[in-house]
């Protein structure tokens, strides 16, 4: 089974829809955004106190028809709490076009500082916005979140902006990309913000596709700007985008991006909690700027791109990524254990490579074109109450390519007492192979251990990383060998 993140995007966006009712559609005679409700009614804020640019969402609303009057539509920017803030469906037969005549084209969702707000677009709704080269475009979270938002899974403050794109529906923004330019789509963009973007194309079945799930733009998608944001593509979904940032322009920033189930992200490049260059906009391993990013690509998921991890990012997964540059970041192939695979060059310079051995299986890292690997840490982590024994050997490195380029690695442990002896052996295949040398120790249970978690005490180290600071906690370590 698959894991994905549990954002509360798609729950609460299911829940806007639901008061969707074909009456609703029937009622109205012309293209227009409406109320919600048994007698739908023209939105009193479309257009806002005279700019006809303008269009405001207050409690919610639909898009009936093609409307393309507007230059700019704001959920939620005058009431104020977690469930006040504006919604808007874009549902079937509707086609919502804006297009920066007047002023930037943009969809700001939370529109002020503790403004909530959601966007649905589904069963073949499209939203189009021409943001050109303005500062335009799909805008969650641009304020500070609700102050009383209520605490979600984990502890931490549910979604307050969000946007739904599934089953068919589909949206566009028009505006360049590259460095030094403005999102085209943020997500948790501002200092504060809480936001998540879910892609959920559905299933097939009984010989019919999935109608899929699309965000296409060709300028840059930014995630945890300055504020919290989540990206997850839950399956059969694409977003196309010309750079992805994840956490990658100041420390408070948090950023999750996740690639599921038979979906794919195309992008030149992702960069994942690593800072920038203030002047060519490339990455910087030495720039502090920069916050937490996880990267997890599920399976039948594909990267489509250059990923560059710096020292606050995580990736993890089972699927593809079409190349791979980690500047002191974290990889660690699946979700406890399983196998990632890198479809072009792997370069790792100071970053950490964990490796789980457990009795579910063991961690495998393919890399389809060449490695470069100088002062990387591979961490092995024993689990699920795994002991190795003596002469037990497994390849966690297969590169397809000759190693020829591997210098000061350094290799540690954790989940077994002190006193393994192994070596890390170098083959001409290509292939890095942990052989260990003795039989391995079990750590021992403590004394005051319940008897009724005794069941539990082999589990050990998990690779559920908590967001709060990217990385896993580490016991005691101990440094094994290369051997050629």
């Amino acid at each position: 089974m698959t894991h994905r993140f549990a954002l509360p995007t798609a729950r609460h966006s299911r829940q806007a829809l639901a008061g969707v009712s074909l009456a609703c559609l029937l009622a109205a005679s012309q293209a227009q955004i409406v109320t919600i409700g048994p007698n739908p009614q023209a939105l009193p804020g479309c257009p806002f106190s005279g700019q006809g640019y303008l269009c405001v969402v207050e409690g919610a609303a639909q898009v009936l028809g093609p409307v393309g009057s507007f230059d700019e539509v704001r959920l939620g920017q005058l009431s104020s709490g977690y469930n006040n803030g504006g919604g808007l469906v874009i549902g079937s037969g509707a086609l919502l076009n804006l297009n920066g005549a007047t002023n930037p084209a943009a969809m700001v969702v939370g529109a002020d500082v503790g403004r909530a707000g959601s966007l649905s677009v589904v069963d073949g709704g499209q939203l189009n916005i021409n943001a050109q080269n303005g500062p335009g475009g799909l805008l969650l979270g641009l304020f500070a979140a609700p102050n009383d938002a209520p605490l979600g899974l984990g502890g931490t403050p549910q979604a307050s902006t969000t946007a739904f794109i599934a089953n068919g529906g589909a949206v566009s923004v028009t505006k360049q990309g590259g460095a030094g330019i403005s999102a085209a789509v943020g997500v948790g963009y501002g200092l504060g913000s809480n936001s998540s973007l879910v892609l959920d194309g559905g299933i097939g079945g009984f010989g019919s596709a999935a109608l899929g799930a699309t965000l296409t733009t060709g300028g840059n998608l930014s995630i945890g700007r300055q504020g919290t944001g989540a990206v997850d593509l839950f399956r059969n979904a694409t977003v196309n985008a010309n750079t992805v940032y994840v956490a990658s322009f100041g420390p408070t920033g948090h950023g999750i991006l996740g690639v599921g189930y038979q979906s794919t992200l195309n992008a030149g490049a992702v960069y994942a909690g690593i800072g920038l260059n203030g002047l060519t906009g490339q990455a910087d391993p030495n720039s502090s700027a920069h916050g937490t990013a996880w990267v997890d690509v599920g399976q039948f998921g594909f990267l489509n791109g250059a990923l560059i991890l710096g020292t606050g990012g995580t990736l993890t997964g089972y699927g593809h990524v079409g190349s791979l540059s980690n500047y002191g970041g974290v990889i660690g192939p699946g979700h406890s254990p399983g196998t990632l695979t890198i479809d072009g060059a792997y370069t790792d310079v100071g970053g950490h490579l964990e490796i789980e051995f457990g009795l579910s299986g063991q961690d495998l890292l393919v890399v389809n074109g060449p490695v470069s690997m100088n002062g990387t840490n591979i961490d092995f982590h024993f689990i699920e109450g795994f002991v190795p024994q003596a002469g037990f050997r497994f390849d966690f490195l297969n590169s397809k390519q000759v190693l020829a380029d591997l210098q000061n690695l350094h290799f540690s442990y954790t989940g077994l007492a002190a006193g393994l002896d192994f070596v890390v052996e170098t083959g001409a295949d290509g292939v890095l192979t942990f052989i260990a040398r003795n039989a391995g120790v079990a750590l021992p249970l403590p004394a005051t251990l319940p008897l009724a978690l005794l069941g539990l005490a082999g589990v050990g180290w998990s690779r559920r990383r908590s967001m709060a600071d990217g990385r896993p906690s580490r016991g005691s370590s101990m440094t094994g060998l290369l051997a050629t």
